[in-house]
C-alpha cells in the first residue's frame, strides 16, 4: 500500500484487499473533513493569518489525491478488459471498415483520456492493426505517424483501407510516401483495399509476390485512364519509371481468397486470367471501368470461369455478343451468389454456366439491349435455371425498361425466391399485378417474405394503387401460410424512392406485423 501512495501516477492495474479499500476510504473521508475544517478557519480569519492552515491544507490535498488515485476504479480494472473497451469504442457498429472510417481519430482521443487508457491502448496491437486513411479531406502536414501506428501492431496481421485520389501533385507525393511506409510492413498485410490512382500502388506492386505471405483480401478500385495519366507528372519528381508493372501482377499469393478489381484495363483482365490463382479464390468481382474494354474475347472469360471451382460469390461485367457458346457448360460447384452485368445483346456467360447450389442471383443489362432482345435474354436465364436445377432464395433485377410478359414469365420459374429486389425498374404495372394474390392467375414468388425497392419513382396513380393492393394482398395478421402462400414480412424502400400518394405509404406502414423500412 505504501508504494502506491508514494507514486504520483499509477500506470498499470493494482489489486486491493477489502482492508486496503476500507483504509483508503477512511483516509479520503478524513482528508475531506480536514479540508472543510481548514476552509472554515481560513474564512473566519484575516488574510495574513492562515499561512499555517494553508500548509496543512496542502498536505491534506496531497493525501486526498494519493488515496483517490489508488482507489480509482480504473486502477482495479484488468488491462485485458480495458483493452476490450477501447476496441469496442473504436470499432464500427456494423463491423465494416472503409477508408472513410475515422479510426485514427477515435484511437487518438481514447489514448488521451488518461495514463491508464494510453497504456492500455498502446498495449492493444489489434487496435493498431487496422488503418483507415483517406486523402480527400484536408491534408495534414505530416504523415509520419503511419509508421508509428503500424509499428504498434507488433507483427499482427494488418488490414489496410486507403483512398488516394490523384487530383494534385501534393496528394500524389504524400500518397507515395505513405505507400513506402506501408510497403515496409508487407509481410503483415492481410487485407488491402485501395481506391485511387494505380500509379500510387507502385511501392507495393513492385514487390515480389512471395513478399505478401498473409494477403487474403484485395480490393482495387482504380481511377479512370484520364486521371491515371494525370499523375505521371507528379511521379516524375518522386520515383517514376516508364514501365509500370500491372497493379494485379503481385496477386499470385498463397492465401488470397477474396478479390475485387474495378476500373481495370483490358490488359489487366488478360493478366488476371493468366496470373491470378482463381483456383483458390472464394469471392471474385471484376468490373472494368465504364464502357471501356473488358472481356472482349470469350476465351479469356471462359478460361477464368473454368478455374473458379471454389468460388462462392462471383460478380463480373462482360461485353460479349452472340459468339459466347460452349459445347458443355462450365460447372461452378461452390457458387452461391452470382451477379452479372452485360453490355451486349444477350446475357453472355450465363449461357455456358451450371451452378447447382446457387442461392442469390443478380441480373443487370442496358435497357436498350433488353428491349431489343428481351425474349432471348429471358430464355437464356430460364435455360440457366433448368440446366443448373438450383433453388434460388434471392433475386435482384436492375435497369429493366419494361416488365413485359417475357420477363414476368421468366420470374415465375423462380418459385422458391424469398427476397426479391427491384433496382431502377420502369413500367411496373404488369409486374405488380402478377405479384398480387388473386384467383385469376398464378402468383409470382409464392414464398416471398421480403421485398426491396430501389430507385422507385411512382408518378402514376395506377402504379401507386397496384403497389398498395399487391402489398395488402400478401399480408395477413398471423404468420401461418395461407393457400400455399408465405406472408410478406418486410418491405424496404430507399431514400430516393418517392410516391405519388403518401397516404398509401402511411396505410402500409400501419399494417401489423409488416416491417416497412426506409434506407
Amino acid at each position: 500500500m505504501a508504494k502506491y501512495l508514494s507514486q504520483p501516477r499509477i500506470e498499470g492495474p493494482i489489486w486491493l484487499e477489502k482492508d486496503d479499500i476500507s483504509f483508503l476510504q477512511a483516509r479520503v473521508s478524513a482528508a475531506e473533513s480536514q479540508l472543510q475544517l481548514l476552509d472554515s478557519r481560513i474564512k473566519s480569519r484575516a488574510s495574513f493569518e492562515p499561512c499555517l492552515e494553508l500548509a496543512h491544507q496542502r498536505d491534506a490535498v496531497v493525501r486526498l489525491k494519493q488515496a483517490q488515485n489508488v482507489l480509482s476504479p480504473i486502477r482495479r480494472l484488468p488491462s485485458e478488459l480495458l483493452s476490450e473497451i477501447i476496441l469496442l469504442s473504436c470499432w464500427p457498429k456494423d463491423g465494416i471498415f472503409t477508408d472513410q472510417y475515422k479510426i485514427i481519430r477515435y484511437a487518438l482521443v481514447l489514448s488521451s483520456v488518461c495514463i491508464a487508457f494510453r497504456a492500455a491502448a498502446h498495449d492493444t496491437p489489434k487496435l493498431w492493426s487496422t488503418l483507415c486513411l483517406s486523402l480527400d479531406a484536408e491534408l495534414p502536414g505530416d504523415y509520419s505517424f503511419v509508421k508509428t501506428w503500424l509499428s504498434r501492431s507488433r507483427c499482427h496481421p494488418l488490414d489496410i483501407y486507403l483512398y488516394f485520389p490523384s487530383y494534385s501533385k501534393t496528394v500524389t507525393s504524400i500518397a507515395m510516401d505513405i505507400m513506402d511506409i506501408i510497403a515496409e510492413f508487407h509481410t503483415q498485410i492481410r487485407v488491402f483495399k485501395f481506391r485511387g490512382s494505380r500509379m500510387v500502388l507502385y511501392p507495393l506492386v513492385s514487390l515480389q509476390h512471395l513478399s505478401l505471405p498473409l494477403l487474403e483480401t484485395v480490393s482495387l478500385k482504380l481511377e479512370a485512364r484520364s486521371l491515371y495519366y494525370a499523375t505521371a507528372t507528379a511521379l516524375h519528381a518522386h520515383r517514376w519509371v516508364e514501365t509500370q508493372p500491372s497493379p494485379i501482377e503481385f496477386l499470385l499469393v498463397p492465401k488470397l481468397r477474396d478479390l475485387e478489381i474495378l476500373g481495370c484495363e483490358h490488359s489487366d483482365v488478360t493478366i488476371a486470367a493468366l496470373v491470378i490463382p482463381f483456383e483458390q479464390l472464394t469471392s471474385v468481382k471484376i468490373d472494368p471501368y465504364g464502357a471501356g474494354p473488358s472481356f472482349q474475347k470469350p476465351d479469356i472469360c471462359i478460361g477464368l470461369l473454368q478455374r473458379c471451382n471454389n468460388v462462392v460469390a462471383l460478380e463480373i461485367h462482360v461485353q460479349l455478343g452472340r459468339e459466347f457458346y460452349l459445347d458443355s457448360p462450365v460447372l461452378l460447384p461452390a457458387l452461391r451468389s452470382f451477379t452479372i452485368r452485360n453490355d451486349a445483346e444477350n446475357i453472355g456467360p450465363i449461357r455456358c454456366i451450371a451452378a447447382p447450389v446457387l442461392e442469390d442471383l443478380t441480373l443487370s443489362w442496358p435497357r436498350a439491349w433488353y428491349r431489343k432482345n428481351c425474349r432471348d435474354i429471358c430464355r437464356d436465364v430460364v435455360n440457366f435455371q433448368q440446366r443448373s436445377s438450383f433453388t434460388l432464395s434471392s433475386l435482384t433485377i436492375r435497369n429493366i425498361d419494361m416488365m413485359d410478359e417475357h420477363a414476368i414469365d421468366m420470374l415465375s420459374f423462380f418459385s422458391s425466391v424469398k427476397l426479391f429486389r427491384m433496382d431502377r425498374i420502369q413500367h411496373k404495372a404488369s409486374l405488380f399485378e402478377r405479384l398480387t394474390c388473386s384467383n385469376s392467375q398464378p402468383i409470382v414468388f409464392p414464398q416471398l417474405t421480403q421485398l426491396e425497392i430501389v430507385g422507385f419513382y411512382l408518378n402514376q396513380d395506377l402504379e401507386c394503387e397496384l403497389l398498395r393492393k399487391m402489398i395488402i394482398s400478401r399480408w395477413w395478421p398471423n404468420e401461418a401460410p395461407r393457400d400455399g402462400l408465405t406472408r410478406l414480412q418486410k418491405v424496404i424502400f430507399d431514400q430516393q424512392s418517392r410516391f405519388y400518394n403518401e397516404e398509401d405509404m402511411s396505410y402500409i406502414c400501419g399494417l401489423s406485423g409488416l416491417e416497412v423500412v426506409r434506407v
